[in-house]
């Protein structure tokens, strides 16, 4: 599904104020990082050509959690985890 940045916005900031945090290398699921790998590399990807958007989120869900990655001011990617 493809949501607009508006739709997307609220979503992402009331639940990282809630229940969001990042991957925790030793005790989430071996699919969660694998994910969240991909994310990361993705973002990373896209921040490096010629165009990269002004704003970008990528988003996955898998049966147990939903993943987003961003890029953060310093150049760096942040993927937040959420339980379902």
């Amino acid at each position: 599904m493809i949501r607009s940045d508006l739709a997307l916005n609220p979503i992402i900031n009331a639940d990282m104020q809630e229940n969001g945090r990042e991957v925790d290398i030793y005790n989430d699921p071996k699919v969660v990082r694998l994910v969240a790998l991909n994310l990361e590399l993705a973002v990373k990807n896209l921040m490096a050509s010629h165009n990269p958007p002004e704003c970008l989120v990528l988003t996955a869900e898998i049966c147990t959690h939903r993943l987003f990655a961003m890029p953060t001011k310093n150049g760096d990617v942040k993927v937040i985890v959420f339980e379902l």
